[in-house]
This record gives structure tokens, sequence and C-alpha cells, in this order.
């Protein structure tokens, strides 16, 4: 943002001009992974012969070769729009010379690498195989003229063009003239698979992650998600969605964003800068608002670029407050996709929550979405007005901690400290990434089923004596337990304790005495799970007789002696002799 001609008359002005180059600093000074695309320029064209034919006559662009694929069966108006095409162009190379009738299958990938699986009369044929051979069986660019198109993801692969009307065709048509060649793309996230609370043993948890994603890139492989890197768009809502912080942003790195807004929110604060706001907008939309009113911008209001807005979540919002901003507003325009609008929506539901448990005032933290350019300083200011009484220079003095639960139990520490909060405890919206279980204890059986699937092991056995023990700040709410749980013994509860004591402790949930078993007297169960296996086995035909009954009350060594002396012959009779 240094670049922008900022106004600096006042002492505000000049301390935020220097507070946006400390911002400037975690743009700048990081390293970044990146993935490369290899495209040659060769385009499928798919959809019903009409709209094929007349998408064809618009490439007369040498840089593109194009092949055709109608799935519509009409080959008359492809075969009058190509003569049509060759009179009109260079030459005859300028145009299709491959077309091919048959239905999509499959058709999936991205810039360089597009697999499309087609059908007809029955046979099923890899179409890139046909085309160019086993060697490189790819297309490079897809427009994709069915509708509803073929891939239905909210943000496109890089290379998949869906235009909806002539005008959108005509801007494909540009736009990928400029796709041949190599291109690099940053790789804007970073996954730790060990904190990640996607599943266990086959049970599937959290999926905020997968449910958030506006390109379709990350995937459930088991235990774990996948993020395609050539598919992600950079969005960054999956970092904002992930309870755990397993899923981060890495174009900047969290940590660096965190410490260059921590630095220049003290910047503006020593200065004497009062009711400080942080704008969060996106590097496109939102950075050409913020730049086109930057002379009417208050001088108490703080652009913050990010790539997406989408990428910053409750960490960065309540830690800004704690720091001494007065308000956050994230600026989303008409670009932001459904389903980052849904995920941004309930995360700032959240931390709303917890501001009005703290004290501090729900409204410190709400989206802006202007109507116009011309309208935006006005929304901007009308939304920061109403919480200028708010007192948001009471500033904490703490760093910025890695981890994103620890950024934002740090945040909320210090807000309910300043807040003067009353409360031992805040009540969270259904899918908030912390609480509590519930457990029934007439229906558990202390199986221990849930404490085996935790993937963040909130939950754990009692060691030598059965019971539950849960550690609730551990907790991401990811229902894991819930489903595995046989009983249906489990129910969340998202809440958030302000109490730190409370928050850390580990307390039991349920717990009975141990059922010992009847022949050597070793604890081996519960008497729920031996009264609930009586209740089971009571009509069972193997289980019409004492002896075999009292079997099921012996621990797992005495069941196989009684069933070796009585059924195998070794009684102690036979033993004797």
């Amino acid at each position: 943002m240094s670049d922008i001609n900022w106004p600096s008359h006042t002492p505000a002005g000049i301390a935020r001009r220097e507070a946006l180059d400390l911002l400037d600093q975690a743009n700048q000074d990081f390293m970044f992974r990146s993935v490369d695309y290899h495209s040659l320029g060769r385009v499928l064209v798919t959809g019903p012969g009409e709209r094929v034919a007349a998408m064809l006559a618009r490439m007369p662009d040498r840089t593109l070769k194009a092949f055709a694929l109608i799935t519509d069966g009409s080959r008359d108006a492809m075969d009058q729009s190509r003569e049509t095409a060759i009179d009109t162009a260079d030459t005859a190379a300028d145009v299709a010379a491959d077309i091919y009738l048959a239905s999509i299958d499959a058709l999936t990938g991205y810039l360089g690498q597009f697999k499309v699986d087609v059908e007809r009369d029955g046979r099923e044929f890899d179409l890139g195989e046909l085309c160019f051979g086993e060697d490189s069986p790819f297309f490079d660019i897809v427009f994709d003229l069915h509708q509803p198109p073929v891939i239905n993801a909210q943000i496109n692969a890089v290379g998949y063009f869906s235009p909806g009307d002539s005008v959108a065709e005509t801007a494909a048509v540009v736009a990928a003239a400029d796709l041949v060649g190599e291109f690099q793309k940053p790789r804007y996230f970073a996954y730790d698979a060990d904190i990640c609370a996607h599943g266990r043993s086959g049970i599937t948890g959290c999926t905020r992650c997968i449910d958030a994603c506006p390109a379709d890139a990350i995937i459930s492989i088991g235990e774990q998600v996948e993020v395609n890197p050539f598919l992600c768009q950079g969005g960054g809502v999956c970092a904002t969605a992930c309870p755990t912080g397993a899923m981060t942003y890495a174009y900047p790195p969290v940590d660096d964003v965190m410490t260059s807004l921590r630095a220049g929110i003290r910047s503006l604060v020593d200065a004497g800068v009062q009711d400080l706001c942080v704008l969060i907008h996106d590097d496109t939309r939102g950075k050409e608002l913020t730049e086109a009113a930057c002379e009417s911008l208050p001088e108490n209001v703080v652009p913050l670029g990010v790539e997406e807005v989408g990428s910053a979540g409750l960490d960065l919002w309540l830690s800004a407050l704690s720091w001494g901003a007065a308000t956050v507003r994230i600026l989303a325009g008409d670009n932001v996709p459904p389903s980052v609008a849904q995920e941004l929506n309930h995360q700032i539901k959240v931390g709303q929550h917890f501001l009005q448990a703290t004290g501090a005032g729900e409204n410190r933290i709400a989206v802006i979405q202007p109507s116009t350019a011309e309208s935006f300083v006005d929304e901007l200011t009308h939304s920061i007005t109403d919480v200028q009484s708010v007192d948001g220079a009471t500033t904490s003095g703490h760093a910025h901690v890695s981890g994103k639960r620890n950024a934002i139990r740090v945040a909320l520490d210090h807000l309910a400290r300043t807040g003067g909060v009353s409360k031992d405890q805040v009540e969270l919206p259904a899918g908030s990434p912390f609480g509590e279980i519930i457990v029934d204890a007439q229906a558990c059986t202390l199986c221990m089923s849930c404490a085996s699937v935790c993937p963040v092991d909130a939950i754990t056995p009692g060691g030598d004596l059965p019971a539950l023990r849960f550690s609730e700040f551990s907790c991401v709410q990811c229902g894991t337990c819930e489903v595995a749980c046989p009983e249906h013994a489990i129910t969340l509860s998202p809440r958030y304790l302000f109490d730190n004591d409370a928050r850390m402790s580990t307390r039991t949930l349920h717990e009975e005495a141990p059922f010992n078993c009847v022949s050597c007297g070793k604890p081996f169960a519960t008497e729920s799970v031996m009264s609930r296996m009586r209740e089971k086995l009571a009509g069972h035909w193997m289980f019409q007789k004492p002896e075999q009954m009292r079997r099921l009350e012996m621990c797992e060594d005495c069941r196989v002696k009684d069933m070796l002396m009585s059924e195998g012959g070794l009684s102690p009779s036979s033993r004797e002799s």
C-alpha cells in the first residue's frame, strides 16, 4: 500500500503512512513455494453443436489449436460453421480439424492437465489419448459451453472457462490466448496433518475446509484431507474455517501478517490515533475501491490488503482489537464466492458472541458491502461511527503468539479483562471451534469408542479405572466422537470458558466402578457394559445355558480357559488322569 498517495498532512495521517509501511513488509519479506503450469495451447471446445460452432468461429488465433467435442449430436451446424470460418481465416489450419461426437463421462484438471473421459455407443474413451496419444493425453484449456457447466465450482480452475453468453465467449478467447507457455502460481496454503480433525478410524469428523473451499480443491483421503495446489486459487477460507490451525494461509504466512499488523496498530496507538479501524480488503475489487477512496477515507482507517478476504479470520480480528483497534471491517465485494461469504458470516457471528460476552460490543467486527464505489466511504464511516464510543485504545502488550487457538485465547483473555466480563462462559453458535461434550451417563457404557477416535485427544480414558476424561480447550467440536458413540450418548455443546484454569483442566465426564471377572477377580469391564451384553444376548441360542451366560462375565483369559475345559475335553478329571 506504500505506493498509494495516502494523505499525510496531519499527525494521524503521518502515523498511518508509517503504519502502512510496516504492513507492507508482510507482503514483501517472505519466501513462498510455487506450482508450475505448462500449456501448449490445445483447446477443447465442448457443448451443443450450435454453440461450439459459434465459439470456433471466434478463434482465428494461431496460438490456440482447437478440438471440438459435440455432446448433442448436431454435426451439421458444426460443418457449416467450419466452412464459414475457413473462408474468413488466414489459413485452414486456424480452424479446428478434429471434431468428435460423444457424451462426457468426466472432466477434471487444470491448465495443461485437463483429462476428458467420453462415451459413445456404449464404449468409453480417453479423448486426450485419442487426440494426442498416451504420452501426453491432456488438453491445456477447456471452453465448456454446457448449461450448467460440467464443472460447477464457484471459482474455476486455471484454464477452464464456462462463458454464459457471446460477450463472455469473446473474453474467454482473449484470456486463453495468454495461457500458452509456462506459468507459476503461489502455493497458497500449508497443511499440518498431525493436528487435523478430519477423521479417525474410518469415521469422518470435521469437513469445514472442504465445505468452504470455493474452488473444490480439497478432498477427503481418509483420516486427512488433501489440497490440490493446482486447483487452489488462494481463497484462504479453508484456513479461516479450520478449527485447529491444521490449515494455514501461506501467502504471506499468517505469523508475518500478524506481527506486522501488531507493529502497525501499536505505532498508531502510540501516536495518539483514536478509534482505529482496520479495514481488510482483497487485492482485486477491494483494492480498487480503497485506492479510489484514499483521499476521502478517515485517517483513523488503516487498510490491510490480503490476497482474499476469506483468508483473515477470528485470530486476526480479535488480535487486532486486543492490540488497540476499535473496529475491524471486512470489505466484501460482489466477487466474494458464496461459500466464502457464508463462512465469513459464520465466523463473524462467533466473534460477535465473544465480544458481546466480554462487554466490548458485538458490532466491533462486521462486513461492509458497499452498493457502489461512490457510497463506499459513507457506508464505512457510518459503520464505524456507532462504535467509536467504545474504549478501543485499551491495548494489550502481548506479542503475537503462533497457533490459531492460542492467538484467539490470548486476545480474548485481554478483551475479557479490559471489558470487565462478569460471565464465566459464553454459549456459541453451532459449528464453533470451542466447546464441551455432554455425556448421557445413563446411556454411556464407557466403551471408549469416543476416546479412540478423538483426533485432538480432548477425550481420554481413565487409565486403570473405567472413566471418561475431557480437556475442554483441546475440543474443536468436530463431532467425530458423536458419530462414533454406539449408544448415541454424546452431544456437542459449543461454548467458551473465560476462566483459564477451568478451560485448561481435565475433568471426568463419566465413571463407574469396574466389573470384576467372576473367575479370577480381575477388573475388565463396567457393570453397564455387562448389563447391556446380558440384555442383548438373552435370547441368543448360544447363551441359553447358565454356564454359557456365566462365561460372558469372565475376562478374556478365563473365558478361553473355560471354553477349552468344557468344550475341548480339558475338564478337571481328564487333566488329573
